[in-house]
């Protein structure tokens, strides 16, 4: 199932994604300072993957 899930990510472009961990750090039950630098994390992860990708289209 893990697998699936991370090949069905994979296909989605990073603004796809940033919004899927949004939504699923919404439903976390972790403190919110956990969910923040997860989040803050993810964050700056996609956001190098999209501007890589906008580099590689121009």
């Amino acid at each position: 199932m893990e697998n699936q899930e991370t090949a069905q990510m994979q296909d989605l472009s990073a603004e796809e994604r940033m919004r899927h961990y949004q939504k699923a750090l919404e439903t976390c039950r972790a403190p919110a300072c956990f969910r923040e630098e997860v989040l803050q994390n993810v964050y700056r992860s996609l956001i190098d993957e999209y501007r890589a990708q906008a580099q590689r289209s121009d």
